[in-house]
């Protein structure tokens, strides 16, 4: 295959960052391919869907059945929805395009028990008032093992499915693991949809033991960052995103000038 040219999409776990993603995909000119992170399983319904071939409660009904995304599945419809109606748009003016999933099923079940296993995590921790450092480094260290290989893999299929030009590739924070496997065989670019964005306090504290960075008492201080964005933004806000930007507006003051109050507000009716 020769060099193709090809786009990643980082895309953060935002609802904001995913209509942002959609409106970025429908300005593209020339666009031949999209690549989706969801598992290969769910192709068929989002291609049907997007093609008006079925309804929207026929594709909801068609994912829950398939088993391939956790219940309940609102949480996943937060983000992709924006997509998936991204997607509807483009193809009633390229009936041309084409879509594939590329995530690896198993890999989105360990990062399904991932969560679950920090959820819990999370629970105990409150619950008793202490951090076993040990359970968040093996907890989060044991889901690292099996990552790069997944992600070969998904490197792998998307590299397999490119044409010479017009790919664009969605993906999540880990855009540039991606990119690092995919640039050998595209002429890859990358861009977050995000002009600015701070990983959250469990996003940095994976990146650090990914890193191999085992300071205990750095690795307590951000679980108990982590503790905070639940307990005080999470738990507290009508939705992820209004907990991830007040959050930001508390915590990270170089980023203050970038939001307005009436803006986060807003983010009430997503």
């Amino acid at each position: 295959m020769g060099s193709a040219s090809s786009k990643i999409l980082i895309v953060p776990n935002l609802k904001t960052s995913s209509i942002k993603a959609s409106r970025i995909i429908q300005s593209e000119a020339n666009i031949e391919r999209i690549f989706l992170p969801e598992p290969e399983g769910l192709e068929p319904y989002i291609k049907a869907y997007g093609r008006g071939r079925i309804s929207y409660e026929d594709f909801i009904d068609g994912v829950r059945g398939s088993g391939l995304i956790p219940e309940p599945i609102g949480s996943w419809l937060y983000t992709f929805e924006p997509i998936l109606m991204g997607l509807s748009q483009i193809l009633k003016q390229n009936k041309s395009l084409e879509i594939f999933c590329y995530k690896d099923a198993e890999e989105l079940e360990r990062a399904s028990r991932l969560s679950s296993e920090i959820t819990l995590l999370t629970y105990r921790s409150n619950v008793s008032g202490r951090i076993n450092v040990d359970d968040w480094i093996r907890t989060i260290s044991e889901y690292m093992v099996g990552r790069e290989d997944a992600l070969s893999r998904e490197a792998q299929r998307i590299i397999a499915m490119t044409g010479d030009s017009g790919n664009i590739v969605l993906s999540g924070l880990g855009g540039k693991e991606l990119k690092r496997l995919l640039s050998g065989s595209l002429n890859i670019q990358i861009q977050c949809v995000e002009k600015f964005y701070h990983f959250t306090p469990i996003e940095i504290l994976q990146t650090v033991i990914v890193r191999g960075d085992v300071d205990r008492c750095y690795i307590e201080s951000l679980v108990r960052c982590h503790l905070e964005y639940v307990n005080s933004y999470v738990l507290r806000s009508w939705n992820r995103d209004l907990a991830y930007y007040r959050w930001v507006d508390d915590k990270i003051p170089r980023l203050r000038s970038c939001l307005r109050e009436f803006e986060i507000e807003e983010l009430k009716v997503l």
